[in-house]
């Protein structure tokens, strides 16, 4: 068996990751949060849950390119392909993610990382959670904002671990466990300002 490899700081895991799961969705709007753990505690978690209905191809329009959102289910996780297509720029790339549905009460959200094969050996992969819903057949997500959870935390209107923070809300990741996680996101799931109606992403199914 040769060395292990040496653990990287919170703070370089934090920059790599956040890079790595920001250039896929910098081509959506939105605030994002980032999180070093997942909205889970496990493959167990009572909360994990899978819906067929999110199985198959999705169409997504952004400054004119019609990109493709392709969810595959693999036991209980997603594998999700966004690729471009017409209208695109030819720097644009294909990226891939894991993600994880959680039902917490009657609300659903997605956890997303990005796929391990597109992580460095150096790097841990960042966390980012959105509000799912299905509406008259299209998949609808709402990102939780980040500026929002950036002043509630600065202005003391709620506790929730976390590095850095400190300008940005970029710059701040939380380290919160799942369930303190779950707990937020139960108390603030209908909250308007937490998840905005201007960031929804609605993709169409094809």
């Amino acid at each position: 068996m040769g060395p292990s490899k040496p653990r990287p700081s919170w703070r370089h895991c934090r920059i790599a990751g956040i890079v790595l799961v920001l250039a896929g969705l910098l081509i959506l709007p939105g605030c994002w949060t980032f999180s070093m753990e997942p909205l889970f505690d496990g493959p167990t978690d009572p909360a994990l849950t899978t819906d067929q209905t999110l199985v198959g191809a999705w169409g997504y329009v952004n400054d004119g390119c019609q990109w493709t959102l392709t969810i595959a289910i693999s036991g209980r996780n997603y594998n999700l392909t966004m690729a471009p297509g017409a209208g695109c720029q030819s720097d644009e790339k294909t990226t891939r993610y894991q993600a994880y549905l959680v039902k917490l009460d009657e609300h659903r959200f997605l956890d997303l990382e990005p796929n391990e094969k597109e992580v460095c050996d150096l790097c841990l992969s960042a966390h980012t959670f959105a509000l799912l819903t299905l509406e008259n057949n299209n998949l609808v997500l709402t990102p939780l904002d980040g500026d929002w959870l950036l002043h509630a935390i600065n202005d003391k209107k709620l506790a929730l671990a976390h590095v850095g923070g400190d300008g940005e809300y970029i710059d701040m990741t939380l380290t919160a466990r799942p369930a303190e996680l779950q707990a937020f996101l139960r108390e603030h799931a209908d909250d308007k300002e937490a998840f905005k109606v201007k960031d929804r992403l609605v993709f169409t199914r094809k």
